[in-house]
């Protein structure tokens, strides 16, 4: 078991210049942060798919820090369950801290944390090795090849790695609040 203070870790935050408003909220948000670090998001252009642009800019968002351990958050985060600090299994390559309706599940680990097979958005996740890390950088690059979103490709590769998520998320993606969004249960 491995205690974690989200606070301390090295956290970029993904956000489109034109988007003011979000960076004020993440930086309330983020007040609190040892070491938080806007990364501009990619727009969308002639030639790129909103998918791709959102890949590229988590793939920025990744490489900021020379760390392992690192947090990215969409600009959408908003507190849900806070709590600063987390346990986690000393074997996690990533933890979502954040979700909007049930991963599949692989096993309970404990009253907070659950073993997942498939992850719901990557807008908050910690990736605490460099093995998780290499995952993102292959969904990354398959998106940018296949066009498709690269949070359901990093889903289909958590069979490679020890992925885990919070049964009451951290954040919570500010657009979904009013959809079918709920713990795990």
């Amino acid at each position: 078991i491995v205690i974690i203070n989200i606070e301390q870790v090295p956290t970029a935050y993904i956000n489109l210049d034109r988007d003011t408003d979000k960076r004020k909220s993440m930086e309330t948000v983020l007040s609190k942060f040892q070491t938080a670090v806007r990364v501009p998001g990619v727009e969308k252009e002639l030639g790129k798919s909103s998918e791709q642009a959102v890949a590229e800019a988590h793939l920025k968002a990744l490489n900021i820090f020379p760390t392992t351990m690192t947090l990215i958050l969409e600009d959408d985060c908003i507190p849900y369950s806070y709590r600063n600090t987390i346990t986690v299994p000393d074997d996690a390559d990533i933890v979502h801290l954040g979700l909007f309706g049930n991963p599949w599940i692989i096993k309970n680990v404990d009253d907070d944390v659950a073993r997942v097979a498939l992850l719901n958005g990557a807008h908050a996740i910690l990736y605490v090795t460099e093995r998780g890390k290499d995952q993102l950088r292959w969904a990354v690059e398959q998106c940018l090849l296949i066009d498709h979103w690269h949070d359901c490709l990093l889903s289909r590769r958590l069979g490679n790695i020890n992925a885990y998520a919070l049964k009451k998320p951290i954040f919570a993606q500010s657009s979904k609040l009013n959809q079918s969004w709920m713990e795990i249960e």
